[in-house]
């Protein structure tokens, strides 16, 4: 995988992940409840709640998208 195709597949699954908010609060809205009860849900008792699962998830992406930027940065200096 390039790094090209990194950051089409993250950029990708940003925009699904919005996709999925935007439907969570118009379905919400239909029903008049607040948006925030979705957010907390969880699929089963033994996993954590949407929010942190999103959160927890993306810190990895972040951390890899941080090291990898690291690392072309290096490789561009060195390469000049």
């Amino acid at each position: 995988m390039t790094p090209h195709d990194a950051i089409r597949l993250f950029t990708k699954t940003l925009e699904n992940l919005e996709k999925w908010m935007d439907k969570a609060g118009e379905h919400a809205k239909a029903r008049s409840f607040d948006v925030d009860v979705l957010a907390k849900a969880r699929l089963a008792p033994d996993q954590f709640d949407f929010v942190r699962q999103v959160q927890s998830g993306y810190v990895y992406h972040y951390a890899f998208a941080m090291i990898l930027g690291v690392f072309l940065l290096i490789t561009f200096f060195l390469h000049r």
